[in-house]
């Protein structure tokens, strides 16, 4: 590829650009590693700095929660237990109008 010299004055000086940005490109990951280390060293100092009372609170709201659920099972267990007597208490003996009760199994 040949140049002129009005190419090369343009050439030239982003060469060293280039050269800038090449070098911030293979040094990102490396960076990248260190500012997630830094990050969760802060985090795990802040989770460890944390009152473990937050913690029972927690376990409080579900064990709540978990009361709520068995009494909403329960209400529906009773509901279901009192529609199955109500259809328990229909008879079962009580004769159809139009069928019979005898079968003719003759061949």
């Amino acid at each position: 590829m040949n140049m002129k010299p009005i190419d090369l004055q343009m050439a030239i000086p982003r060469a060293t650009e280039v050269g800038r940005v090449q070098q911030q490109m293979q040094h990102k990951p490396q960076q990248d590693q260190a500012m997630l280390q830094q990050t969760n060293s802060k985090d795990s100092d802040l989770a460890a700095q944390k009152p473990t009372e937050v913690d029972k609170s927690d376990q409080d709201a579900i064990s709540k929660d978990e009361k709520k659920e068995n009494q909403n099972q329960e209400q529906g267990q009773k509901k279901r237990a009192r529609k199955n007597k109500a259809y328990a208490k229909k008879p079962d003996d009580a004769e159809h109008p139009y069928k019979g009760k005898n079968l003719d199994l003759s061949l």
